[in-house]
């Protein structure tokens, strides 16, 4: 309806009426069609109430009388608009409540998300310092190991000019036997260098030159010494040689009785980002160490053979004590590469009574007091540190950390990843969603880290076999402890073969002690025992070795002139023996199909380019 009519009507009516009617449609504040329809109907009621009247003044007492009837404007406005909106239609009402509900609703969400991207971590704990102080023990510096590793590393990354010539000179020999590792360029190249010492880059190009040929020569320090050809063996002779006063270096700190270091996080201040020790060197001098073993068994020097392999030993045993999981790792492989060699001399050469016995009293001292399962306090401080660092201060999750430090890692579940995800899909949205409004708080993440942590260590002195008979799923288990963090999806490693390792060592370096205490009763006896009961009973064995995958001792039987002792392995079943093959065939010690066979020792195979 227009407002002309409107206007008119007005203009018919007493001056107290109108001004009155005008006042209700101001007061009103609805919108102009209703306020016109509003407005046609109070003129229409005035106009119809003085229709009779016969004079202006009977007008006016009239138009009075019903002002006064109809009460206060204000309070009549608002009557109105109510009468309004309860005669409208029920789809209009649902469309405006919706549409009013929907705006309060964005509004609301924009203020959330701003206050919660907005947050910020707060730093209130030092971790790293906790966990310094839990790895160092109350000892003096003196008795600390590090200093001595650390100088041999430096040593034993840098080979002399004589030993880069000798691989200049030699390189075609070393790649006999399909073993093609290096090149003429390489060669050629440490010749150029050597013979221009003035080269203003000399340092620089040596120092790369040093490990590109450390690296050819770690490809023969990986195969086991009696499967190298001639010319490989006397490459590693040579290079182990030239690496004497690191190995020496190392023997020392295997003499000292703790090894610790102050650890030192990076730019970002994480304990996810400690730096790192240099492991690798450590690892490839282990198998130095292993090589110099095998060539002191082959020249019959067996004591400075069992020196090796119990420098080797305590090295990997000094990165396993109160350190992260990293180095824990590297330790029991390198105390894996220590057993292994002993298996290896056991197999290859023979050995007087008293030099096994020697060897056996060696071994059952250096695991005296050992500790072989994982210990997760370092990752549990960790895992810790970060919750302070991806929470805010009000407690919910700082994304631009989680984003930042997220991408490097492969999430339990599809959710964990949102925050590394560009591509828009429901599942992200729901996701996003779920980290905004539904993601446990800082509180909450730190109780199921706790909880997620003290369970790695429960099953970390669980054997496998435990863990089978008591039908504990692990990878469940976290599932439920972690179910609906998305920070811990993405944090949370896959530590089941981690657990598995730890009792293995124990096995295979118990295992050994068996082997050894087997030759010495045939040596002294003239024959195999019966059992491994039986070297307890006549003092040969101190304990009997215990198979994880069983729980139960070691499967000891006698051959027809030998003997044969083994594990049943991961698939948990007795293969009688039969080894566990890769997919390439080669025997392995640890496979999920066949035995863990410790004895006899498997036939060295030929290296394979």
């Amino acid at each position: 309806m227009s407002k002309e009519p409107q206007k008119n009507g007005l203009l018919n009516l007493p001056t107290r009426a109108a001004e009155f009617i005008k006042l209700i449609i101001g007061k009103m504040r609805y919108r102009r069609k209703v306020r016109a329809e509003v407005l046609d109907e109070l003129t229409a009621h005035f106009e119809d109430a003085l229709r009779d009247c016969k004079s202006d003044e009977e007008k006016q007492q009239r138009a009075k009388q019903l002002i006064e009837e109809f009460g206060d404007a204000k309070l009549l406005a608002i009557l109105m608009r109510r009468a309004k909106r309860r005669c409208r239609p029920l789809w209009r009402t649902v469309t405006a409540r919706t549409l009013q509900a929907a705006v309060i609703l964005i509004v609301c969400f924009i203020l959330y998300v701003a206050w919660f991207l907005s947050g910020k971590p707060q730093i209130s704990i030092d971790y790293l310092a906790q966990f310094n102080q839990m790895a160092q023990p109350t000892a003096d510096d003196s008795q600390n190991a590090a200093p001595l590793y650390d100088k041999a590393i430096e040593l034993y990354e840098h080979p002399s000019d004589s030993f880069l010539l000798y691989f200049a000179e030699n390189y075609s020999d070393f790649s006999d036997n399909d073993y093609r590792t290096t090149d003429a360029s390489l060669a050629s190249r440490i010749h150029s260098l050597l013979d221009n010492p003035s080269d203003p880059n000399f340092t620089k190009n040596r120092e790369e030159l040093a490990i590109e040929t450390g690296k050819r020569i770690s490809t023969v320090l990986r195969m086991k010494p009696l499967a190298a050809n001639p010319a490989q063996k006397q490459f590693a002779k040579t290079w182990i040689a030239d690496r004497g006063q690191a190995l020496d270096m190392v023997t020392s700190a295997g003499r000292k009785p703790y090894y610790w270091r102050q650890y030192q996080t990076g730019s970002d201040g994480s304990m996810f980002s400690i730096l790192m020790p240099r492991l690798s060197p450590m690892r490839n001098i282990a198998i130095i160490l292993r090589w110099r073993a095998n060539l002191h068994a082959e020249n019959a020097d067996f004591d400075k053979a069992f020196s090796d392999i119990e420098t080797c030993y305590r090295l990997g045993r000094h990165l396993k004590t109160n350190k992260i999981i990293i180095e824990q790792l590297v330790g029991i492989a390198i105390e894996a590469v220590a057993t292994e060699t002993v298996r290896d001399i056991l197999g290859s050469h023979q050995l007087t009574a008293s030099q096994l016995e020697t060897l056996q009293f060696e071994v059952e001292q250096i695991i005296k007091n050992e500790r072989f399962t994982v210990d997760f306090q370092g990752e549990k401080l960790m895992i810790l540190d970060e919750i302070q660092r991806c929470f805010t201060r009000s407690g919910h999750l700082y994304i631009p950390r989680l984003a930042a430090v997220g991408q490097d890692y492969q999430p339990v579940s599809s959710e964990g990843s949102l925050v590394m995800e560009t591509v828009v899909s429901p599942e992200r949205w729901l996701g996003a969603m779920k980290v905004l409004f539904a993601h446990p708080d800082k509180d909450q993440t730190r109780k199921q880290a706790n909880k997620l942590y003290d369970f790695f260590q429960q099953m970390a002195d669980k054997t496998p076999a435990k863990i089978r008979a008591e039908g504990i799923n692990i990878k469940r288990q976290i599932q439920q402890i972690i179910k609906g963090n998305t920070f811990l999806e993405i944090w949370c490693p896959a530590y089941e073969r981690l657990i598995e390792l730890s009792h293995r060592g124990a096995c295979q370096v118990k295992a050994a002690i068996a082997v050894i205490a087997v030759l010495r009763y045939r040596l002294e006896k003239g024959t195999l025992p019966d059992s491994l009961e039986q070297l307890i009973r006549q003092n040969y064995l101190n304990e009997l070795p215990i198979d994880p995958y069983a729980d139960k001792p070691l499967i000891y039987r006698r051959t027809r002139d030998s003997f044969t002792l083994y594990s049943v392995g991961e698939n948990f079943t007795d293969d009688g023996g039969k080894p566990g093959r890769d997919r390439k065939g080669n025997v392995q010690t640890w496979r999920d199909k066949g035995d863990a066979v410790f004895w006899p020792v498997q036939a060295q195979e030929p290296p394979k380019p």
